[in-house]
């Protein structure tokens, strides 16, 4: 899967988050293309930094949904949640230390990642929530 493969996202039927994960996309589609053209380290950083709080927001969002709701894998999908977040935090970090800069296949791990997460773990939870009249 590569970036270009994020905007195939399939919908998980919530409008709410669907919306989430189209804006999540398009911040990683804009980090890639800075990463890919070579763009200045100080857009890097900030395009790494608003992908990191975007997620963290969605993220705090969709867990906070799921335990309302009582879905029972609510635990491991935070820990999936979890993981993102420590990676983007290392390549944010990475960009303020004028560490070694992201590399397109970083990039492209990150939405690999996000485009399985949403196929296999948020579609998982989408008809629990639904069935309890989430949409």
């Amino acid at each position: 899967m590569t970036v270009a493969a994020i905007i195939e996202i399939k919908s998980v039927g919530i409008e709410s988050l669907d919306e989430q994960h189209e804006e999540l996309a398009n911040l990683i589609c804009e980090l890639y293309d800075i990463v890919s053209g070579g763009g200045p380290r100080y857009e890097e950083g900030l395009a790494l930094k608003a992908v990191l709080d975007y997620a963290t927001d969605h993220f705090t969002n969709e867990q906070e949904l799921l335990q309302h709701y009582g879905y029972p894998h609510a635990g491991r999908h935070a820990d999936e949640h979890g993981h993102l977040l420590d990676m983007l935090t290392r390549m944010v970090d990475r960009a303020r230390s004028n560490g070694p800069p992201a590399t397109p296949d970083a990039v492209d791990y990150l939405s690999d990642w996000f485009c399985n997460h949403v196929a296999e773990h948020d579609l998982a939870y989408s008809g629990y929530l639904r069935q309890r009249g989430v949409g």
